[in-house]
Formats: C-alpha cells, structure tokens, sequence
C-alpha cells in the first residue's frame, strides 16, 4: 500500500504537470502568439486534461508493475502540451536584432515581443524538447546496455 500511495504521487505528478505546461503555452500565445495560428482555448482546458491524466494514473490505467517504464508512460501525456508551447512560440516571426547606429527603438516603447531575447527563446525551446530523445532511448538502453 504505501509503495502504491508514493507510485500514484509520483507518476501522477508527472501526469498532472502537463496542466502547467498547456497553461505556459497558453500565456506565451496570448502575450506573444499569432493570432488563429494556435488555438487559445478556455483557460480551464489544461487543467481539466492534468486532473484527468491523474486520475487515470490513481486508477492504475498507467501499470505499476513497472516504476520507471510508467515514468515515462506518464511523461508521454505531456506530450500536447509540449508541442502546444512550442508552436506558440515558434511560429512567432521576430523582430532582428541586429541593429546598427540609433534607430527610432530606442525613443519608442518597447513591446513584449521585443523583451525576449534569442537566448531565452533557445532555453524554452531546449527546455521543453530536451526530454523527447529519452522516451526511444530508454528501452534500447536497457536491452542493449546490459543494465537491466
């Protein structure tokens, strides 16, 4: 029972945090998205889709039998909403950085979109993206590496 209770608050996490990630892909598309290019949807959407996945995780439709295979099962719902954040961003066209001399951008208001700069938007891309390699290198590592 108590290997359950921590199963279910560890895989479920992992299932519920795909509310936070579809609620940061909805801001950066309001805030920072082209218009119709990404559908915004209600708010509750994201959060509505993480409590689902939790309950499906407490209700044992993710295994138990196997830990770190259902880690990654769980991490596979986060799945939409990863793409989501990144289309919101990527699709974006943004402003050039380069500039030579003094332009008019610097008397005028900078906008949101001019605030985020190029190494931040790697960041978020890697951030989000960085885990996508581990789902099919994780089953060649344990049957080829020999440390299963």
């Amino acid at each position: 029972l108590r290997f359950r209770l921590f199963w279910i608050v560890c895989v479920g996490n992992v299932s519920f945090a795909s509310c936070y990630m579809g609620l940061i892909g909805r801001e950066v598309q309001r805030v920072f998205g082209i218009k119709g290019a990404v559908p915004l949807g209600p708010w509750w959407f994201w959060p509505m889709y993480g409590t689902y996945m939790a309950i499906a995780t407490a209700l044992g439709y993710i295994s138990f039998k196997r830990p770190a295979c259902d880690i990654f099962i769980a991490g596979i719902t986060q799945f939409p909403t990863t793409f989501y954040c990144l289309l919101a961003l990527g699709l974006r066209s943004w402003p050039s950085t380069s500039t030579t001399g003094t332009s008019t951008h610097s008397s005028s208001k900078k906008s949101a979109i001019d605030l985020v700069s190029r190494c931040y938007r790697i960041m978020y891309y890697i951030g989000f993206i960085g885990n996508a390699p581990l789902l099919p290198m994780y089953p060649l590592l344990v049957q080829y590496s020999g440390m299963s």
